[in-house]
């Protein structure tokens, strides 16, 4: 009895401790859409103005799907609303040359790309009107 009682207990602890394959799971969930966060941002490198926070400072997530019901992104649209960090501001280059900090006065300016269709794969903000955007990053 105690012979089987041990090589039950240790078959067991055989089993819940060896190892068990695991995947390699990306947290980006976008498939057509890329991630529009600067990646050339370096942070402070000392002079006043024109730094921006590197994107592992910044807590950018990239949602695919219900949107917030602001702005004009729908149900199958890759979104993102940046919050940067206290002293920084957010920009978003429109149209590949023109600098934007958003809706005005703090107001959540969402940035959605569409996964399928026409534009697909291009990221948009709504700010008074309807803008394409190249990058977005929080700025010193």
């Amino acid at each position: 009895m105690y012979k089987t009682f041990l090589t039950v207990f240790l078959l067991k602890f055989e089993i819940s401790s060896s190892c068990i394959p695991t995947q390699n799971v990306d947290p980006f969930p976008c498939k057509v859409c890329s991630k529009i966060y600067d990646s050339s941002c370096v942070g402070d490198d000392g002079s006043y103005g024109g730094w921006c926070v590197p994107a592992d400072d910044v807590p950018v997530t990239y949602t695919l799907g219900n949107p917030p019901a602001i702005g004009f992104a729908t149900s199958t649209d890759c979104w993102t609303d940046l919050t940067c960090p206290s002293g920084t501001t957010r920009e978003f280059l429109i149209d590949g040359s023109i600098p934007s900090e958003g809706n005005p006065y703090g107001a959540q300016t969402l940035a959605y790309c569409e996964e399928s269709g026409p534009a697909a794969g291009v990221w948009r903000i709504w700010v008074a009107d309807d803008h394409e955007i190249t990058n977005m990053r929080c700025v010193g």
